[in-house]
């Protein structure tokens, strides 16, 4: 495709720009696919260790798990493809051809964010069976899912740290954000929309403990951020 452009263009420094366009695709297409698998990965181990420890009580129901997948999940999804180009993208030596979509830092980042967002999601579980209901525990693991999976979006945006990168550069993400932030709240906020998720109404102690619970997906991978950055650099400074 370069080759292609050069001979229509007759413009070698189009080479650069050709380059620059083909890694921010890749790296897109990985974002999208960090932030679906990762996200997608907490409903179904979620849904595993409620299955083999607590076989009695329900985790998410079917209705519920399809507005996370269809909505959740979708726009978000959507937006991360269409990122903007960041600023470090031609400093990174050539990709390998031979590398996959899930090499580098984007395999062990589905990894920890996969994790993180499950033991979230399962202290959530715990904490509603056994101080509340079962039933008030699912809508809780609910509520903290579909809010916890959109923040989650806004860490999928970089792999560095979010205070180094303009989170609002992108007009496509900030409307995917605001509507699926929007639907969420319809189904946080309308009676009859709990009666067709077949949800309990939580007090103040609960929609505390579900906030504090979506909103700690930011700092726990900022932090694994940091971790890994300071390993590579150890290891990089042994090398050398």
């Amino acid at each position: 495709s370069v080759a292609d452009m050069l001979v229509t263009d007759d413009n070698f420094s189009s080479i650069v720009v050709a380059v620059e366009e083909g890694r921010k695709v890749y790296s897109n297409i990985q974002k999208a696919l960090q932030f679906l698998i990762s996200t997608n990965c907490v409903e179904v181990f979620g849904m595993l260790i409620a299955l083999l420890f607590f076989p009695k009580y329900t985790f998410l129901l079917p209705a519920q798990m399809l507005f996370i997948n269809l909505v959740t999940d979708s726009l978000p999804a959507f937006a991360l493809g269409v990122e903007k180009v960041e600023k470090e993208v031609m400093c990174s030596p050539p990709r390998n051809p031979k590398a996959g979509l899930f090499s580098g830092s984007v395999g062990v980042a589905i990894i920890y964010q996969s994790i993180l967002q499950t033991a979230i999601v399962m202290v959530v579980f715990l904490v509603g069976v056994y101080c509340y209901s079962p039933s008030v525990a699912s809508s809780m693991v609910f509520f903290t899912i579909i809010f916890m999976q959109l923040l989650h979006s806004l860490n999928c945006k970089t792999n560095g740290s979010l205070f180094e990168k303009n989170l609002f550069d992108n007009k496509t993400f900030n409307l995917c954000f605001l509507i699926t932030l929007l639907l969420n709240l319809l189904v946080a906020c309308v009676p009859f929309m709990y009666t067709i998720f077949n949800l309990e109404f939580l007090n103040l102690s609960q929609w505390i403990m579900v906030i504090i619970a979506s909103v700690l997906i930011i700092p726990s991978c900022e932090l694994m951020k940091a971790i890994l950055s300071t390993d590579k650099k150890f290891v990089k400074n042994t090398k050398n």
